[in-house]
């Protein structure tokens, strides 16, 4: 239908059709901001909807947005960089009415008005424009914006034409803010999505930390999961040396061209520095081209090639271990170079702020940890050295002086010498069920193999040539303990034996064990008895961390077994270890 025609449409047949047009345009346009589109998209498809109810050249939406209108869809051949520029038609108060010029090129007051605010689109944008009408886009009694049409021919526009125009104008506003309302919520709903997988991936990161993991591993897991949720191109973690002045990198994500490097290569990387310079991030929006302070590596310069040629934008957080600058880490941002680039909000550095945190948390934890093993194996030696020093060294010095003795002995009283040599018997022996003791302290492994016959016969041995006490073993084992129950019964005669030969003064003492199965019932049943015939104690008189027996308990406990304790004055002592389960 030829739209001049409209303003003479007189039958009632016509003005039927044509508003029944009007009312099916603008419930198409009402159904729009049901889909997905984005605000633009949409409304560039109510201009093309307009365009099915009344004919133009060329047509815009512009929003008012404080003091000054912008555009914002356009059906026209306006490039990005006159779309960015785009002035105000007219005056902002006569755009709060309809507005018709009848012929652009004419000498009425507004055409000329028009013609000097758009002098430099004149022969471009408008070069074809004849007839030019604005409609105020009203939404709860607020005009929010302008919606513009040209046409060709002079006169084009007439009263019915803004109606319709009005009619639709107003449609578009209400859908308008309806798809802003729209774009709020999702929005809204993608910071909520965006928060949780922050959540989710801090709490990776935090067991990642508590795992065995090495720091290099960890490192690089935080640096992905920086990344990913800061939604970075790539990533970087460098270490610096405050001596020399350069970083070197840890872990990377994102920079293949960084794969091959050796950590012995040194960067000079000026973000990073600013960043140590005022211990706070840094975002860098230029291009690199000023990043000329890298050494002159191949890798290097790989590095800065890649920075321009995606002409990536930087951000960049010191990181602080104990007060003290250990590296930094770098966010890659990859441009366009259409002005579309994602902003980096303040959000975002406190993001990756804690990010650095939880770096510079994984290295101060693995310094920890290495100064906690440290300070373990200092302890271990120690303790060594003490048990070397409390027991085999004296067994052996005393296998010295009676090894020297034996021979006078030997020519003097044969007998004697008989003695002396089964005494030094006792001794070799038992120095060597001591050092074998202790080598299953260095190697825990060797107790999960070693029969437990066999264990105990050694805690007898070394028992007997340290403190000249005889150990009776009765053991009766017809079946095999759990590996982690045998330990505990190994630590619990262990610590009986050690409490007797300190303690008890004791002339024998005794070790018993039974370990039976009952294939009917599929169990294991296990005993242990370690007595002597020593002083005693009150137990009722005794404090509970003394003599170990805390950590015979402790043990039992462990390994789910019941412990008793039995002991008076002069009666010596009794301990009793049993234990129910299955294989």
């Amino acid at each position: 239908m030829d739209n001049r025609s409209c303003a003479g449409l007189t039958g009632p047949n016509d003005m039927l059709q044509q508003n029944s047009k009007l009312l099916t345009t603008l419930l198409e346009v009402s159904n729009l901001v049901t889909s997905t589109m984005e605000l633009r998209p949409l409304l560039e498809a109510i201009l093309d909807k307009l365009r099915t109810i009344i004919e133009y050249r060329d047509a815009k939406i512009f929003i008012s947005q404080g003091d000054r209108v912008s555009i914002i869809a356009h059906r026209s051949k306006l490039s990005p960089e006159q779309e960015r520029k785009y002035p105000l038609p007219l005056e902002k108060e006569i755009l709060r009415n309809p507005v018709v010029i009848s012929d652009l090129w004419s000498d009425d007051e507004l055409a000329v008005t028009f013609r000097n605010n758009m002098h430099e689109y004149m022969d471009t944008v408008f070069r074809d424009a004849r007839c030019w009408m604005s409609l105020p886009m009203v939404y709860k009694d607020t005009v929010i914006g302008i919606m513009t049409l040209d046409h060709t021919v002079p006169g084009y526009y007439s009263d019915y034409h803004i109606e319709l125009g009005t009619a639709f104008a107003n449609q578009a506003a209400i859908e308008y803010e309806n798809a802003k309302l729209y774009d709020e919520v999702k929005r809204r709903l993608q910071e909520n999505e965006q928060r949780r997988r922050v959540a989710e991936g801090l709490k990776d990161i935090m067991r990642a930390l508590n795992s065995d993991r090495s720091l290099e591993d960890i490192l690089g897991f935080i640096i992905r999961q920086a990344a990913t949720l800061l939604r970075a191109d790539a990533s970087a973690l460098f270490r610096l040396d405050s001596e020399k002045g350069l970083l070197y990198l840890v872990a990377s994500y994102g920079l293949p061209h960084l794969e091959p490097l050796d950590s012995g290569i040194g960067f000079r990387v000026p973000i990073l520095q600013e960043a140590f310079a005022g211990r706070k991030p840094i975002v860098k929006t230029d291009p690199p081209e000023t990043e000329r302070s890298y050494s002159g590596h191949p890798l290097a310069d790989a590095h800065l090639k890649w920075l321009r040629d995606n002409n990536c934008r930087m951000t960049a957080v010191p990181l602080i271990c104990r007060d003290e600058v250990y590296g930094g880490i770098v966010l890659y941002f990859k441009s366009d170079g259409d002005g579309t680039d994602r902003d980096i909000t303040n959000e975002d550095l406190t993001l990756a702020m804690s990010f650095a945190d939880q770096a510079a948390l994984a290295i101060d934890n693995t310094r920890l940890r290495k100064q906690a093993e440290e300070t373990a194996v200092l302890a271990e030696r120690n303790r060594l050295a003490r048990d070397l020093h409390d027991a085999v060294t004296q067994t052996l010095f005393s296998a010295s002086i009676i090894a020297e003795v034996i021979p006078k002995l030997w020519d003097r009283n044969r007998e004697e010498g008989m003695k002396r040599l089964e005494e030094l018997k006792q001794l070799t022996r038992g120095a060597l069920a001591e050092m074998r003791t202790l080598l299953f302290e260095l190697r825990p492994a060797t107790l999960v193999e070693a029969p437990i016959e066999d264990l105990l016969r050694q805690l007898g041995e070394a028992v007997t040539g340290r403190a000249r006490i005889p150990v009776k073993l009765d053991i009766k084992a017809a079946a095999k303990l759990p590996a982690e129950v045998k330990v505990v019964f190994y630590r619990v005669a262990q610590e009986a034996l050690n409490n007797i030969a300190k303690h008890s003064g004791a002339k024998n003492a005794a070790v018993e064990l039974s370990v039976n199965e009952d294939p009917n019932l599929g169990i294991i049943v296990a005993s242990l008895r370690v007595s002597d015939d020593g002083k005693g104690f009150e137990l009722q008189n005794v404090n509970s961390g003394r003599f170990g027996l805390s950590i015979m308990k402790e043990r039992a406990e462990a390994a789910g077994a019941r412990i008793s304790i039995k002991s008076k004055p002069g009666c010596g002592t009794k301990v009793e270890l049993e234990w129910v389960g299955t294989k």
